[in-house]
């Protein structure tokens, strides 16, 4: 019996002598990649701190590490985690949480009171004074109370006929006025326009403006209604006239109510509405909003939102820093900004979120029973409306190539859809679960893997599939961390060893040995944390050669039946070993080999006889090939 070739890795349902001939009942610390008997690298220091959990932030270039269980997510340039405590995020070294809280407060409201508009007005044309010379002026009128201008009463100038010249009221709109035409009818008719006997309650004063250089100018103002206000210049450039400030223009006539949210202006993450303001209806002057200042410290900027008059939905007034607590609202309907409320169901992830997972563009998480889901590319909105229920706890979430995985501690289901909207829910065929999401893992071509109750489990969407059972059989692990890399899962278990599937070549298990107490990835190295510290694992440029131990199947040459002699076993070697060989599981010879050759190794005569026989291998050495001869005799 000859054997060349050592990379069929563990099996242990079968007994030993019906298992293939390159597998083993033992195989630890075993590199199956080289073909031979050959040990794997043991761990390098990288001086760097680390923690049990741990996750590499590509963006951030930096280890996220945490004592406790963690689920991490790199997603639009931010690390998201969550501990069944408090979801974060993490982004250009600042961590936050995951959603910002909305307001509990509503905003207060105060009528700032203001003059009402002017009703009429009686208008004079003059021909003894002034330098009018041109047709088709056009005017607005205020009344002012508290510095806060009426809504205008707008005229405007015309010339109707050959012989009549006369002022008509139109809207009351600050646009670019419509020039009329002319009538051809000579200024030299009259040289200036009064105002006088100003209709309503006058406030504390009445302001005239005219479009004059393409925008609207005080020319003059009175605090009398009985005192006239004159216009008799063309020149837009007269020294003291004022352009018109909107700001000071009362917006309102209806009924208003507003609405503020808290915003992240470095991430664009905004908060829920707080609850609505009192309505208020008023026809005239502006109104102060008084608001609570958000406590996390992420909040640097309040969104203030408002509806009424002609504004049918939310509309964004104006942004404000979160230090300020008040404002006073005189923005037109027509000056809003174009942004509406889009946040009324923005809440924060739920502090007992679990099992962090992206897909579709969405963040999920499990909380108990329920697959908690975000918007599609609002990873900090969590309505609570968006939601599947299932009927036991959620172990276990993972993505496929045909969408994603929700698993329970005794069934697979995967859900498809293509939004919030339209996510659904399927039982996959199987009676297999998850136990830890620690060990959930993308393998392969949109493959996931996991640890069930009785082995581990793979499906890309489709049935089921226990990879275990034919080799190990029903096993149960105590998982702790996972990975893959370079096409090699390793599961790493609460007594700290590790089950590893190797899919590079051909599937086989494998145990290793690498004295850490956890294992990650990073840019497609192995990592491993013992002692607060980080080490590269597995590393063929540098390090010591692992202790391997190994147990070869039973060989029973075809027959179990049939005894036979076991004399002479031929190992070619390098570096330390101990070889023992076992006749129907009896140790009959150990021997030390620590040199660079081919070794005969003589069975004693009195141990030879056998129906079996099998080989230990430990040491951090390697075995190239193994030979033994043997006689048979016939059965008695």
């Amino acid at each position: 019996m000859k054997l060349q070739k050592f990379d069929g890795g563990l099996s242990t349902r079968l007994e030993p002598h019906l298992i293939n001939l390159d597998q083993s009942t033992v195989n630890i610390n075993i590199d199956n990649a080289k073909g031979s008997l050959s040990p794997v690298k043991s761990k390098r220091s990288t001086g760097l701190a680390g923690s049990l959990y741990m996750k590499w932030y590509d963006k951030g270039n930096e280890w996220i590490q945490s004592g406790n269980r963690t689920d991490f997510v790199e997603f639009q340039g931010f690390m998201f985690t969550t501990d069944g405590t408090q979801p974060k995020k993490r982004r250009n070294g600042v961590t936050s949480n995951l959603g910002i809280a909305a307001p509990l407060a509503k905003p207060t409201v105060t009528h700032l009171s203001g003059a009402n508009p002017i009703t009429g007005v009686k208008v004079v044309l003059k021909t003894d004074v002034g330098g009018l010379d041109t047709f088709n002026h056009n005017y607005l009128l205020f009344n002012v109370k508290n510095g806060i201008k009426s809504r205008a009463y707008r005229l405007v100038e015309s010339s109707l006929g050959s012989n009549e010249i006369k002022v008509i009221v139109t809207d009351s709109s600050l646009d670019t006025p419509a020039i009329a035409v002319s009538s051809g009818i000579p200024r030299t008719l009259y040289r200036s326009i009064e105002f006088n006997d100003f209709l309503g309650e006058i406030g504390d004063s009445v302001e005239l403006y005219k479009y004059l250089g393409n925008e609207w100018m005080r020319i003059g103002t009175t605090v009398d209604a009985s005192v006239a206000v004159v216009d008799s210049t063309e020149n837009p450039n007269t020294v003291g006239f004022i352009p018109l400030d909107k700001s000071t223009i009362s917006p309102f006539d209806g009924t208003y109510q507003y609405v503020y949210t808290y915003y992240n202006s470095l991430d664009g993450s905004e908060s829920a509405p707080s609850p609505l303001s009192d309505e208020l209806k008023l026809d005239s002057g502006q109104i102060q909003l008084d608001f609570v200042a958000s406590t996390d410290s992420q909040v640097d900027k309040i969104k203030l939102y408002r509806v009424g008059g002609n504004v049918t939905i939310f509309t964004l007034v104006i942004e404000l820093d979160a230090a300020i607590a008040s404002y006073t609202d005189s923005v037109l309907d027509t000056d809003l900004l174009s942004e509406t409320l889009t946040s009324e169901n923005y809440n924060p992830a739920p502090t007992d979120l679990l099992y962090l997972t992206e897909a579709y563009a969405m963040l999920f998480g499990a909380v108990d029973d329920k697959l908690r889901f975000t918007p599609i590319g609002v990873p900090d909105a969590w309505p609570t409306e968006y939601f599947l229920q299932f009927g036991s706890d959620i172990t276990g979430i993972g993505v496929v190539a045909a969408g994603l995985l929700v698993m329970t501690k005794g069934e697979t289901y995967l859900v498809t859809g293509s939004g919030p909207f339209s996510l659904s829910p399927q039982p996959l065929s199987g009676d297999q679960g998850c136990i830890s999401q620690e060990s959930v893992q993308r393998v392969g071509r949109g493959m996931l893997i996991w640890a069930s109750e009785d082995g581990l489990c793979i499906s890309s969407g489709n049935d089921v599939k226990s990879i275990t059972k034919s080799d190990i059989g029903d096993i149960r692990f105590s998982v702790k961390t996972s990975t893959v890399v370079g096409e090699v899962y390793y599961l790493h278990l609460t007594d700290n060893t590790t089950f590893v599937w190797d899919y590079r070549f051909k599937p086989v298990f494998k145990k290793l040995n690498l004295d850490v107490i956890s294992l990650y990835k990073k840019e497609g190295v192995l990592y491993g944390t013992y002692d607060d510290i980080i080490y590269t694992m597995l590393s063929a440029a540098t390090g010591t050669f692992l202790s391997m131990s190994y147990v070869s199947p039973n060989f029973v040459e075809g027959s179990y039946t049939e005894l036979k002699y076991y004399m002479k076993f031929y190992f070619r070697t390098e570096g330390a070993l101990e070889i023992k060989v076992l006749i129907d599981d009896a140790v009959v010879l150990t021997k030390a080999l620590t040199t660079k050759n081919t070794h005969m190794i003589k069975v004693p005569q009195d141990s030879q006889s056998g129906y079996s026989c099998s080989i230990r291998v430990e040491g951090t050495g390697s075995v190239y090939e193994i030979e033994y001869e043997v006689s048979r005799r016939k059965n008695a």
